[in-house]
């Protein structure tokens, strides 16, 4: 596939800027990685796919088997990876990131919409931004990693068995409902500055893609915690599903 990028080639938001940057960040190639991913960007749409078809099949191996799968171990080391690093490697985590779905119908948890479509769309969205260069990538991946840092955290430390005050769980939720609003206002105003003239390093589809996806997850996230913390169930604390 051609590449579809790009509108402004210039642009050099990728590069370390810092005071301090080590060595493999100044000697990391971010034209060519932003490259490679655009000439394959189609590639995400097939790791959401097999994603996708992982889930449906999945569900369905798992009504058979009158016992789900424990995991507790591998569960518990999976929350506590490390993060990779920087824009290109979080761009590429996500497709690991989708393993997380593995866990939930494997062990025949409620699968909810909001987990699995944040995580197929999430993964081809942040591969199209990247490749595109987008100049918002770095408040998309700066608040990502923030809000996961403390949520796998969370999520290792249950699989643990560790009980967690439930302030805690909603306060994750909150969170990420505040990232959505973010990212929801960063892109506008990209948007904005490059309906003005304004140099802003950013197409026009990424734009639209973006917005569409920040109030999707927004509306979804949203429905979510009201749903989980102000349903009226006492069985409540029970939909505190992973979603990222």
């Amino acid at each position: 596939m051609d590449n579809f990028r790009l509108e402004s080639p210039q642009s050099s938001i990728y590069s370390p800027n810092y005071s301090f940057a080590f060595k493999f960040e100044n000697e990391h190639n971010y034209r060519k990685t932003a490259g490679w991913m655009g000439d394959n960007w189609h590639t995400s749409f097939y790791y959401s796919l097999a994603y996708v078809t992982f889930i449906f099949f999945g569900k369905i191996y798992m009504s058979t088997r009158p016992e789900p799968f424990r995991l507790k171990g591998p569960l518990a080391l999976w929350n506590v990876r490390i993060s990779s690093f920087w824009t290109w490697l979080f761009i590429l985590s996500k497709a690991p990131e989708l393993i997380d779905t593995v866990f939930v119908v494997l062990r025949k948890q409620k699968l909810i919409f909001l987990h699995w479509y944040h995580h197929a769309t999430v993964l081809i969205f942040t591969w199209y931004a990247y490749a595109d260069e987008a100049s918002t990538g770095r408040w998309y991946s700066t608040m990502n990693y923030s809000v996961h840092a403390v949520m796998y955290t969370y999520y290792a430390l249950r699989a643990c068995g560790i009980k967690i005050p439930r302030q805690l769980a909603m306060s994750i939720t909150i969170s990420q409902i505040l990232q959505m609003i973010m990212g929801t206002y960063v892109t506008i105003y990209a948007y904005y500055c490059k309906s003005m003239g304004q140099p802003c390093g950013i197409s026009f589809s990424t734009l639209y893609a973006g917005i569409a996806i920040y109030i999707s997850y927004f509306i979804l996230f949203a429905q979510f915690f009201i749903s989980s913390y102000f349903g009226g169930s006492k069985s409540s604390s029970k939909k505190e599903k992973k979603v990222q």
